[in-house]
């Protein structure tokens, strides 16, 4: 079975996903990637080797194994899914109190294009950051470090410093961010995104019976809005400034 591995099968994973994920950051640091080369660094790669480290002491150890081990598959667990809906509507109702964003968004909402720009950009973020951080952060790196300890509490933990820190050279270089140039102010930022999303996600995730179909499904939620009005100012400049 999946789930009865020894404990040096799991530990092999674990400990080459984190020593992977520091060179990686450091990468980052030197190499701002887009979002389709975020399919090879936090997807094929990993689970290549995933799939690798398990094969050598399970010959049976396929693709399918390797893609569920990490959380993709089918169907995902009702209770999961019930949570994830809740949190995709509070989530859009936070955001839409910030002034900001609701002056941002309304002339997008109130134009023709919104019944095509709104789904496309929760889609486009579906099939980009979420899918390939959730995969990397919670189903390689909260599974593996959970399975090695023997304790969720230690894998969340873990996968969510991770993946603040993974924010931390896009917060410092990105001029998009307001901490661009600023290291201190980009961890303080880095952290205070990555730190309550990550906790959140993560207990999804093991909520989910480590099905990461709800925690892509937030994932995108988090970034839904934003992303509609960064798509709209990329695609149609003509909507700016128009409410």
């Amino acid at each position: 079975m999946l789930e009865d591995a020894t404990t040096s099968q799991v530990r092999n994973p674990a400990a080459w996903l984190l020593v992977y994920f520091v060179l990686y950051l450091i990468y980052l640091f030197f190499h701002q990637e887009g979002e389709l080369a975020h399919w090879g660094t936090l997807v094929l790669i990993p689970l290549l080797g995933l799939w690798y480290t398990r094969r050598r002491s399970d010959p049976e150890f396929g693709a399918k194994a390797t893609l569920k081990k990490v959380g993709l598959f089918w169907p995902p667990p009702r209770q999961g899914m019930a949570i994830a809906v809740v949190l995709v509507l509070a989530l859009q109702i936070v955001q839409l109190m910030n002034r900001r964003q609701r002056a941002a968004l309304d002339p997008i909402l109130s134009s023709s294009h919104a019944v095509w720009l709104v789904p496309t950009a929760f889609l486009l973020i579906m099939v980009t950051a979420a899918f390939t951080e959730e995969v990397f952060f919670r189903g390689l790196i909260q599974r593996s470090v959970t399975e090695r300890t023997g304790s969720n509490t230690v894998g969340v933990l873990v996968a969510t410093i991770a993946f603040s820190l993974y924010h931390v050279p896009y917060a410092y270089l990105n001029a998009a961010w307001p901490s661009a140039g600023d290291l201190g102010h980009a961890v303080q930022l880095a952290f205070a995104n990555g730190v309550p999303g990550g906790v959140i996600i993560g207990l999804l995730f093991i909520r989910s019976r480590y099905n990461l179909t709800a925690p892509i499904l937030v994932h995108a939620a988090v970034d839904w809005i934003p992303a509609t009005i960064a798509i709209a100012e990329a695609w149609l400049p003509s909507l700016q400034g128009s409410g």
